[in-house]
């Protein structure tokens, strides 16, 4: 079994609007995105407990896939699903992938199928290795905003400075993968461009992955009620609910104390920086502000902060 489409997986950290991503992109008349699925890391990790020679089990698959709970929130009733797997008689993991997700799309009454699971951020050559026809956009937030929003996050690193490194490992490694698949198979793309020219950038993720553009991807609302079950009844993405335009300011992190900014450019300054974040960034809007910094660097300097931090109090000073 092949799937002569390309199929679209969004990636990237925890918090980068990703959920946002999949809401508008779901809204596509061919295109079903369902809930996060997460198994097929666990599907790649026992590919041998399916796979035995020529010969495929369709039934452990189906087993294995009918227990995990993120396949089960898809859809009210998954039981449909599991049978159109079954009748897709897939003959190996990859084709079971694929007769999985195209089970999906087919309850939606749609005809192309697509992920949104941030994790696979680390382990986009995998998936590309089972699926030659996959292809990754990587949706990269600034990473003082990704950290403050991780901190308020029940199931998130509660330390700034943590929720800072979690940021440059997901995009470091999710840059360094992208390098191996290539242009033709990774894009990059910023949330802060998806919130300022939704239209430009929708059209970009669309033309990447052969699938004409609809400006049904624009309408929020529509977007929004696609995603409600799997997301907004949760609680957890509730500014889904709002305008576009005021989804999650771009510049959250102007909210964290000057001590926090300090920790999070302590750790991922560099890559800030070397992501074009840091101009106009760093440089604090008003005296009273700036007079406030310089005062808290002295402080935080003379606690004999770690280093990384310290130089980053010294950024913030002499801004």
């Amino acid at each position: 079994m092949s799937t002569e489409h390309p199929a679209l997986f969004v990636v990237g950290c925890g918090r980068s609007g990703t959920t946002l991503l999949r809401s508008m992109l779901d809204a596509h008349p061919e295109l079903a995105i369902p809930g996060e699925s997460h198994f097929l890391r666990r599907m790649l990790r026992l590919r041998r407990r399916y796979e035995h020679g020529s010969q495929f089990d369709l039934e452990r698959y189906v087993a294995d896939l009918s227990r995990d709970v993120r396949f089960r929130r898809w859809v009210a009733d998954p039981e449909p699903l599991i049978e159109r797997i079954r009748a897709g008689r897939p003959l190996s993991l990859a084709d079971a992938v694929r007769a999985t997700f195209g089970a999906y799309a087919r309850s939606q009454d749609k005809i192309r199928w697509g992920d949104k699971t941030p994790d696979y951020v680390t382990m986009m050559p995998a998936i590309s290795e089972l699926l030659p026809e996959a292809r990754f956009v990587h949706l990269i937030r600034d990473g003082r905003a990704v950290a403050a929003s991780l901190a308020h996050q029940s199931w998130g690193p509660s330390r700034i400075d943590t929720a800072a490194l979690h940021w440059v490992d997901r995009v470091t490694t999710g840059r360094r993968g992208g390098l191996t698949l290539g242009p033709d198979r990774y894009l990059e793309m910023r949330y802060e461009a998806l919130l300022e020219t939704p239209e430009s950038a929708l059209r970009q993720i669309c033309a990447f992955v052969e699938l004409d553009f609809d400006r049904a991807v624009l309408d929020r609302q529509a977007s929004v009620e696609r995603a409600a079950r799997q997301v907004l009844a949760t609680g957890s993405h509730l500014r889904l609910a709002q305008p576009l335009d005021v989804a999650e300011p771009l510049e959250t992190w102007n909210t964290l104390s000057l001590h926090d900014q300090a920790m999070a450019l302590g750790v991922a300054g560099g890559l800030l920086d070397e992501m074009g974040y840091l101009p106009g960034g760093c440089s604090l809007q008003s005296p009273s502000v700036r007079r406030r910094a310089r005062r808290h660097a002295r402080l935080e300097a003379t606690r004999r902060l770690p280093v990384r931090v310290r130089a980053a109090a010294s950024l913030i000073r002499r801004n």
